[in-house]
């Protein structure tokens, strides 16, 4: 105990300040919020993630079943551990970022329109994940600084906002965004599954349908938690047009129409023509970065 031999200082772990000095440990924390979204395995509801539950080749098809039947809560979904609970850990991955962003006199070599589209991007992140989550479950908490535990309780366990406020987060956020044009509107090869402009435009445009509908035909319950008012249905559904209307007007997307006599062939083929005009925002499964997805394997024939 007494050999300096002994002493660590370091067990290789990076500190939080530490980050924000180097461009490409910048890039790698921000490249980890979008570890959360949720993608194509079936293993946990449509969460990447399936390292933790053995089960899930046996009892998939019923806890899918069940659960968009409704007789599934957000805590019974392989308990604690469920996809839906995880979007806050991606929420407060995106929140991290960008308070750093904000505080941290950060490298030469990051500009300013770097610094601009990564916070974008991460803005753009966490307006998904909220996303995911408003249209499950309601009005949720709106976390938007980096908790810490010595933080008054009140600020630890905020209460839920309503759902009409969720969802005009949402559109804030995303209005932000193509008002100031922070993201570019195409990526080259490299960047593919980073959120562009029109990317922003299609999240808002989708949130603001949702809303809308809510507001022309669902009921306003518990204060506000769940429902949005009927009076508030024009804005979202004019929110919902305009950033439609910025999609399908001067964008470079369009319909898949490769086979233009064969109207089967392209509804197959983009399933198959990756990254062709219809792809807005996707993620990508190439296995270099680790990402991938048993996407093939849970189709094969039950016995293999």
């Amino acid at each position: 105990s007494c050999n300096d031999k002994l002493d660590l200082t370091t067990d290789g772990r990076i500190s939080r300040g530490e980050i924000f000095q180097d461009r490409y440990k910048i890039m790698g924390w921000l490249n980890s919020c979008y570890n959360y979204c949720p993608g194509v395995s079936l293993t946990r509801a449509g969460y990447t993630d399936e390292t933790h539950h053995s089960d899930a080749g046996t009892s998939n098809g019923q806890n899918y079943y069940n659960f968009y039947q409704g007789a599934t809560s957000s805590s019974s979904w392989y308990g604690p551990d469920n996809p839906w609970e995880s979007l806050f850990q991606g929420i407060r991955k995106c929140n991290i970022f960008i308070t750093g962003m904000q505080v941290n006199t950060l490298p030469s070599n990051v500009t300013q329109k770097d610094r601009e589209q990564w916070m974008a991007e991460a803005y753009t992140m966490r307006a998904l994940y909220y996303w995911q989550l408003v249209k499950r479950y309601g009005g949720v908490p709106l976390i938007l600084k980096v908790q810490q535990l010595s933080d008054p309780y009140e600020e630890l366990y905020p209460k839920r906002a309503t759902e009409e406020a969720v969802y005009q987060f949402i559109l804030d956020e995303m209005n932000d965004i193509i008002d100031n044009r922070l993201l570019p509107d195409t990526y080259g090869a490299a960047d593919l599954g980073r959120p562009s402009l029109y990317a922003a435009a299609a999240l808002k445009s989708r949130a603001a349908m949702y809303a809308g509908s809510i507001a022309s035909w669902g009921t306003v319950q518990i204060d506000g938690l769940v429902g949005i008012p009927a009076d508030k249905k024009e804005h979202f559904w004019q929110e919902s047009l305009n950033a439609s209307n910025r999609l399908l007007h001067g964008s470079p997307f369009a319909l898949y129409e490769k086979y233009p006599d064969d109207r089967s062939k392209n509804y197959r083929n983009i399933f198959l023509d990756e990254n062709n005009c219809e792809v807005i925002f996707s993620e990508i499964y190439d296995g270099k970065s680790g990402k991938g997805h048993s996407w093939d394997m849970w189709q094969n024939p039950s016995g293999y």
